[in-house]
């Protein structure tokens, strides 16, 4: 399929310019990030249209690097929070963690970021044309639409607890960049604008994962009594902000899907709103 083989050859590894103080940049980070989110996209895509694909083994080779850059995007993470919400106390215990975590991280990740990694993964990214061009376009627009339809009705069930979110975040990221690959713009029965949800339960992961991290923080045995309350503060703040995002994000549901089942007509366009972050 010739579409997908365009949207494919973009998809590629490689070390910036300056190499050695680039390759720790967030922005460099989300970039790669970005390419292997693509990636794992097409290969759930194509583990559907050919049976015979083994989708984690081919992904395999990019699994430590996706996982060293992300633990590195959550500390990137945790810094710009506590930069926004903290008061200046200091935090010695959450920032020893931080830099532990921090120091594990970057070894790991600079040990995969050579220019011979980067090769071997662009060439394990050549093995996979010919099973690109020998899908049919009836077999991606039927993924595409039972997709769609999943997501739907996942929708459609009611209130969603934080494990529903993170799952459903999860197949419309990969929906939109698969329906992308084909230049797909109608598809029904999902949203019509369907890149609003996945960008609000965006923010509202970001601060529920941060606030995940201030429990193990005020559940560490060796904390000043400070240290304690300033977390126990910080922690009811985004607390507070992350229920109002879940609350909107409920509200924006009930809106638009109300009681459709997926015979109907598919909802329409969702309207803007604006989290209190």
């Amino acid at each position: 399929m010739k579409i997908l083989l365009d949207y494919y050859s973009k998809i590629r590894f490689d070390l910036p310019e300056n190499e050695r103080s680039d390759i720790f940049l967030p922005t460099y980070m989300l970039s790669l990030r970005l390419q292997i989110k693509k990636l794992v996209a097409l290969h759930f895509m194509i583990g559907q249209c050919d049976k015979n694909f083994d989708r984690k083994k081919s992904l395999q080779p990019f699994r430590d690097i996706y996982k060293s850059a992300g633990v590195l995007r959550e500390i990137h993470l945790e810094q710009t929070m506590l930069e926004k919400y903290a008061t200046g106390i200091g935090l010695p215990a959450l920032e020893f963690s931080m830099l532990e975590r921090q120091a594990i991280a970057n070894a790991q990740y600079d040990t995969f970021m050579t220019k011979k990694n980067m090769k071997a993964l662009n060439r394990h990214l050549k093995g996979l044309v010919s099973r690109l061009r020998s899908i049919r376009r009836k077999e991606v627009h039927n993924y595409l639409i039972n997709e769609a339809k999943e997501i739907h009705h996942l929708l459609s069930q009611g209130p969603l607890n934080e494990d529903q979110i993170h799952l459903v975040r999860k197949k419309m990221k990969r929906f939109m960049f698969n329906r992308k690959s084909i230049k797909w713009e109608n598809p029904a029965p999902c949203f019509s604008n369907d890149a609003i949800l996945p960008k609000w339960m965006g923010i509202w992961h970001d601060h529920y994962t941060f606030m995940m991290r201030l429990n193990e923080g005020l559940g560490a045995s060796e904390i000043y009594d400070i240290e304690r309350k300033e977390l126990t503060r910080i922690h009811a703040k985004i607390e507070v902000i992350t229920k109002a995002i879940l609350s909107q994000i409920q509200a924006i549901l009930i809106e638009n899907l109300g009681q459709d089942s997926l015979n109907n007509d598919p909802p329409g366009q969702l309207k803007s709103f604006h989290p209190i972050v």
